[in-house]
């Protein structure tokens, strides 16, 4: 009701008005603390609905010159996104003492049975009733409040997740790092809006002319002009695409762009699935990468954004100011970062699991939504490549058999990096179900796992304390809404169990030119380079034909090297 006001009064040219309501409402949705019921039809619609309030607030804050509110918006709304992620399935986490936690699910399953009654009862028969569900209401929020403190102070990363506080333009700019350029897109039907940060007080606000539906369209052509099948016949689309992505994406803040180290993209929408490092940006040829005098001879008057820059991205800039809570001394860092190392490959695979219908429902409905249970040799050379380059001592590598769900959800906690070169899955209709696929069992069994590490489990199960997780799937089963949001899952549930950064990719990937992209990688790691660096030069390296795959073919396509994402700490 109150956002439907808030629209009347927009209509009449009334922007300071509808922003109070718009305000109201968003208050009120936030105070929607239990679990969405109904179909997925009614949960999505109800996210979309609630994208749209928050969208609203921000173009009226933008209307009415206030950028700072504007930015503020955007990151409540991103907080509400994981919230309605994990609302889909009533999580158990061993962060907090049980009592906690019963009082806060008993709080919250009385704050919703109380809305519920409210919304059944008529104002004008129900007075009284109304009056006393409203203080009660009050009482169970200020409860709920109390309770929140004290996870503050119990668990202050559950804190963060169940409880977040929004950071604000100042506090995010705080967080950058010297040479670093945030940018922040927040994607509306008609319109999207950039907004551009340094840590030395820079910021402007652009209004891109694009929207959701086109800019959709445009990443999904990306995509089909960049797969495996297409890329050949498709290139001269491709860098079409690639070059007007540019333009129409980053060309208006590019002064502040050029004068930055290196760029924070923070997504939105359809573009958590757009891989920014293979935008073109034309008119100079590719720059000189470290212990090159001149630029690659190649002839081309433009250059992908990664050979410009190294990027990294992050959810939002309230996870990115967690994470920089808990970035190591340089004295740890440079000490242990590269010391201890957890790599799984090669994990076995049943048969045709779906002819032979396996036991266990989620790797049977899997396989029943035509997943890929493909084994994949090469990942065994990746792990053995990646393990060749540290001390014995320091690398623990799980191949085949021993790549166990068992063992990811044990390691150490003095692990530093934990590799998978495994298959994956990502789930946009249900987020926490996105999966890393290890070695499954032949048969299931109650006191066995899976073999299938799902988001959920990864928030409730698993602790470590890793600068890095490598997620080098070589299937992402992206959904066609191509909103990113089962990524999302995956990734901050890794990121709450103790990865600073995570690597991740947007597409299947060809897994004999990956394990060549991630050793040298990780060959640029041992050498001391920044993670965002160490991916741009391996990056490079393919770019500039120094790989070759099975067939002799010079892997300098997208498809090849662009799928890799780091999501998180550059450090």
């Amino acid at each position: 009701m109150t956002h439907a006001l808030a629209r009347v009064f927009r209509s009449k040219n009334q922007p300071r008005p509808a922003l109070a309501f718009l305000l109201r409402a968003l208050n009120t949705l936030e105070d929607q603390v239990g679990r969405l019921g109904g179909s997925h039809d009614v949960q999505a619609a109800f996210r979309a609905n609630r994208a749209e309030y928050y969208r609203d607030t921000l173009e009226l804050f933008l209307e009415l010159d206030q950028p700072d509110e504007a930015f503020h918006t955007l990151e409540r709304s991103r907080a509400q996104t994981l919230l309605a992620q994990l609302a889909e399935r009533d999580l158990v986490f061993s962060d907090v003492p049980g009592e906690t936690d019963q009082a806060r699910r008993r709080v919250a399953a009385n704050y919703n049975r109380a809305q519920q009654q409210l919304a059944d009862l008529n104002p004008k028969e129900d007075s009284t009733e109304i009056e006393d569900l409203k203080s009660k209401l009050r009482r169970l929020r200020e409860e709920r409040d109390d309770i929140a403190e004290k996870i503050r102070k119990e668990s202050p990363k559950l804190a963060a997740l169940q409880y977040p506080r929004p950071v604000d333009l100042k506090a995010a700019q705080q967080t950058l790092d010297r040479g670093t350029a945030m940018l922040s897109f927040s994607v509306g039907k008609e319109t999207t809006d950039l907004f551009i940060m340094t840590n030395k007080g820079s910021f402007q606000v652009y209004s891109l002319p694009v929207g959701e539906e086109k800019l959709t369209l445009l990443v999904s052509g990306f995509h089909t002009a960049t797969n495996e099948q297409g890329w050949k016949s498709r290139t001269a689309s491709r860098i079409k695409l690639s070059k007007h992505l540019y333009e129409t994406l980053i060309k208006p803040a590019e002064p502040t762009v050029q004068q930055s180290d290196r760029l924070l993209i923070i997504a939105d929408g359809p573009l958590h699935l757009l891989p920014f490092a293979a935008l073109i940006r034309e008119g100079d040829p590719p720059p000189a990468s470290p212990g090159e005098e001149n630029g690659a001879d190649s002839g081309r008057e433009w250059h992908y954004l990664v050979e410009w820059k190294p990027l990294h991205s992050v959810l939002s800039a309230t996870v990115y100011t967690e994470l920089k809570k808990t970035r190591r001394p340089s004295t740890e860092a440079s000490s242990k970062s590269l010391t201890q190392l957890a790599a799984f490959g090669d994990p076995l695979y049943p048969g045709d699991i779906a002819e032979t219908r396996h036991g266990d429902i989620y790797v049977r409905a899997s396989a029943d939504r035509g997943f890929d249970f493909r084994p994949l040799p090469h990942t065994r050379r990746e792990v053995d490549g990646i393990a060749s380059l540290f001390p014995s001592r320091a690398i623990k590598s799980y191949l085949g058999a021993e790549a166990t769900e068992e063992r990811a959800k044990s390691l150490d906690r003095d692990t530093r990096i934990l590799h998978f070169a495994t298959h994956g899955k990502v789930d946009d209709r249900f987020p926490l179900n996105s999966f890393v696929a290890l070695t499954i069992p032949e048969e299931s069994s109650e006191d066995r796992d899976n073999g299938l590490l799902q988001a959920w489990e990864i928030f409730e199960r698993v602790r470590i304390d890793a600068d890095l997780v490598v997620l080098s799937a070589c299937q992402s089963g992206l959904g066609k809404e191509l909103r990113g949001e089962g990524l999302y899952g995956l990734t901050r549930a890794f990121q709450y169990a103790g990865a600073r950064t995570v690597a991740a990719t947007l597409w299947s990937v060809a897994d004999e030119t990956t394990a060549e992209l991630m050793i040298r990688f990780y060959r640029h790691l041992r050498d001391g380079k920044p993670k965002d660096v160490a991916l741009q030069q391996a990056q490079i390296e393919l770019i500039r034909g120094q790989v070759e795959n099975a067939r002799g073919e010079v892997a300098s396509a997208p498809y090849y090297w662009a799928a890799f994402q780091l999501i998180g700490d550059w450090q």
